[in-house]
């Protein structure tokens, strides 16, 4: 490089003869400086100021393979080959200038080319993709409930966009909603019972029994109700029946223990549960008060309209709650009753809350 006088500045040592080297010289004002590089590596630094070349009215110039005593042609030249020179009209970092020499010499030392990304197969015929990428599209909108693709996996519906469609250039995107799950109750079936068989001119009672269990996952908890198809609920075909129990207190009452009046013949149930309501706890004589429940106690009418028996507050997955309900026929003395086989149809329900 030109600089008013002859100056040396060494890019590099240790030249092979026969070998290509990546040669850069540098001139940065600030400074000044004056830098040689080879394959990247910076050698030495002249810190002259620069001016710039001109032999007479020939112009400006730049010597490339020559000293600066060859202005008008005449002096030493470079002894080999030169290829593909650049000049730049900015002074080149010394990062830009190992990165120019590692892109040229060795381009994995700075970088890494990974395999070609291609569409899943589940794809369809939109999917965006080049050599670096790949957008998939696919479609499981459909019918409701859980729905899932090679791709995707959501919750899904049909025919229930409250969005609309969204689109661009590039997606389009169906927007719609499912109604969220509603809580699950399930009950248990309990198999028919058969009463012990009383004497019709005897006084005595008969006592039997079924049980349920509920489970729901509802937090408000669930409700047990219990009702007979006809009234009175135990009756034969020829009409015979037994009368539905009566407390005494009254129909929505319940009596600690099971009497049966002189001349009659009843028939009525006692819920047993954790989950009792307060008509079937008991204080250790009386029902509807106290907080204990007690099995063979507090003991009800039958109707075909739904009682209440058992309510819980919360949800009891995965055991559930169980109630067991029994059921007892009485026969009163100085009653004859009707030889007969006596029927009683009870439902049971369980509602979650």
């Amino acid at each position: 490089m030109w600089t008013g006088t002859e100056t040396c500045v060494v890019a590099g040592t240790g030249i092979t003869y026969g070998q290509w080297y990546y040669v850069v010289m540098r001139y940065n004002t600030v400074g000044p400086e004056l830098t040689g590089f080879v394959d990247g590596v910076k050698g030495a630094t002249n810190n002259s100021t620069k001016q710039y070349p001109q032999i007479s009215s020939n112009g400006l110039y730049y010597g490339i393979g020559a000293t600066d005593s060859t202005n008008g042609g005449n002096g030493v030249y470079f002894s080999g080959l030169v290829d593909e020179v650049r000049i730049s009209n900015v002074a080149r970092s010394a990062d830009w200038i190992t990165t120019e020499y590692n892109n040229q010499s060795a381009p994995a030392s700075f970088y890494t080319v990974g395999s070609e990304e291609t569409p899943s197969s589940g794809g369809l015929p939109g999917d965006m993709h080049s050599a670096n990428y790949a957008i998939t599209t696919d479609s499981i909108n459909f019918g409701g409930g859980p729905s899932a693709s090679a791709n995707y996996s959501q919750q899904s519906t049909m025919g229930e966009i409250v969005t609309g469609d969204s689109a661009s250039t590039n997606y389009k995107l169906e927007a719609g909603y499912q109604h969220m799950l509603g809580s699950s109750i399930s009950i248990s079936s309990a198999p028919n019972v058969t009463l012990p068989t009383l004497g019709g001119i005897n006084a005595g009672t008969s006592i039997a029994s079924s049980s349920w269990n509920v489970i729901t996952d509802d937090t408000a908890g669930y409700q047990l109700s219990i009702a007979a198809a006809t009234a009175p609920a135990l009756q034969d075909p020829a009409s015979a029946y037994f009368a539905d129990y009566a407390p005494l207190s009254g129909p929505t009452t319940a009596d600690y223990a099971f009497s049966v009046a002189s001349g009659s013949s009843v028939f009525g149930f006692s819920p047993y549960s954790p989950d009792a309501i307060s008509r079937f706890e008991n204080n250790g004589s009386v029902c509807g008060t106290g907080s204990t429940v007690t099995n063979l106690t507090c003991w009800a009418g039958f109707a075909t309209t739904s009682q209440t028996i058992a309510q819980g507050s919360t949800d009891n997955q995965p055991n559930g709650a169980t109630t067991t309900v029994n059921y007892e026929a009485g026969i009163g003395t100085n009653k004859v009753q009707d030889a007969g086989s006596y029927t009683a149809t009870i439902t049971v329900t369980a509602v979650a809350l």
